[in-house]
Order: structure tokens, then sequence, then C-alpha cells
């Protein structure tokens, strides 16, 4: 939704599993959909993989899903923006595969900073980690696990598509406006993309015409070539009234 509408997205618990989810998961929904305020994630379980501090976009979600896009229209772009990333049920072999062809793909170029969700099912943490921090050792960026955010019971929501600014030292995830309002500098660029948005959708519209044209001929012709008995069938099905009208 983001790559292709820049709208801002949430990462968060699926509504089949709000009637089971904890109060924590519940609450943090509620919060990040309803308040206008900037929200401000402060781990009290985080853990600091490459100290720094970093601005940017937040962006991710799925690993797996995320190296299935790689290639697709709607892979996204991660240059100058802080990736997010959590799984479920992927063995360590398996991220570090994923990590790797997402890397050759050019994917983690320019990204300023990580941050790291749940891993549930996927072997020990500690596994999961340290392919992590080898990975990304050549990259000069922050890296801080720790949020409790993807398949697990505990399931925080977290909003993609706004800035933040990520202290890794400090265990925090500070965003710079709410999720569901409106900032000056996002209204301007969304004034720009609605604009451009228009002048795409004349031009489907134009071409939509010109088929609805061709269309509208080609019925033309083959009514003159029916018998009077199926053009009146034809005024019934509305096709006479839609050519007139044309």
């Amino acid at each position: 939704m983001f790559t292709r509408c820049n709208l801002v997205t949430f990462h968060g618990p699926v509504v089949t599993s709000l009637a089971d989810a904890s109060e924590e998961t519940k609450l943090s929904l509620y919060r990040n959909l309803t308040t206008d305020s900037n929200l401000e994630i402060k781990l009290s379980g985080g853990r600091t993989i490459k100290p720094g501090v970093a601005a940017g976009e937040i962006c991710g979600g799925n690993l797996t899903m995320l190296c299935h896009l790689v290639g697709t229209p709607f892979a996204p772009d991660f240059k100058n923006k802080i990736l997010f990333l959590e799984d479920r049920g992927e063995a360590p072999y398996r991220i570090d595969r994923m990590l790797v062809h997402m890397d050759l793909a050019g994917c983690f170029n320019g990204i300023s900073g990580i941050i790291l969700g749940a891993f549930e099912e996927c072997g020990p943490i500690e596994d999961v980690i340290k392919i992590i921090l080898e990975f990304f050792e050549k990259y000069p960026v922050p890296i801080l696990a720790g949020f409790d955010a993807g398949h697990g019971s505990h399931n925080l929501t977290i909003p993609l598509g706004i800035k933040a600014t990520l202290d890794a030292d400090r265990h925090s995830l500070i965003y710079h406006r709410a999720a569901t309002t409106e900032g000056r500098g996002q209204r301007t660029e969304g004034r720009g993309q609605r604009a451009d948005d228009r002048g795409q959708n004349s031009e489907w519209g134009m071409r939509n015409e010109r088929k609805r044209g061709w269309k509208v001929e080609k019925l033309k012709a083959e009514m003159k070539r029916k018998r009077p008995r199926d053009r009146r069938q034809m005024a019934e099905w509305g096709i006479v009234e839609l050519i007139n009208g044309a």
C-alpha cells in the first residue's frame, strides 16, 4: 500500500487474532489508530546489536514476504529508511539465504537503520541475531532488537511510512508525527502525487474512451447486419440506448 499509494500502513495484529490478543497488543493498536501525538516506543527489554542513532521512514515487515517481492513492482525502496524485520517458522539458514538474496539485489543499499521484531519458531534467537549482526556488519547503521512485533502473543503495532528517529543505545524509536494525522510536508508531497495521479487517470480515461468508442462502432456495424427481431432484442438489453448515447 505504501509503495504504490504512499499511504501510511500498520504492521500489527490481524482482526481474527484480536479476540485472543493480549491487552498490551490491543492497547498498542488502539493507541496507534487514535492518538494525535507523536508516537514513542521505548523498549524495556531492548537489545543494542549495533550502536548509533538514525532517522528515516519506517518500512519493512515480514522478511519472507519482502524477499518474495524482490523484482516485482511492489518491492519497497529501503534507501534512507529504517528497516523493520520479523518472521516466523524460518530456520536460521533460510533467514541467511533471504538476506543474501536481497543484498545481491541491492535492497539494502543506503538503509539508515534496522529494527528487529520477533522471530518466532526460527530457532534460538541468539543464532538469528548472530546471522543478522554478521550480515549487516558491513553496513554502518544502528540495529536495535527486542520489538514484540510479528507473530507472537504480544504483537505491538508498528506504523510504516512515517519518519522516526531510532536510538539503538537508548532502546527507543520516536516517530516525528502521529500515524493518523498529516504533516505539512506530507500534505505538500501528497498534493504533488495526487496531481500526478490525476494526469495518469486522465490518460487512462482517454484510453478507455477510445476503447469504448471502438466497441460502440463495432456494435453499430453488427446491428446493421441484424434482423429486426434481433434489433428489438438488443433494445431490450439496453445496447441500443448505449449506442445512441455514445
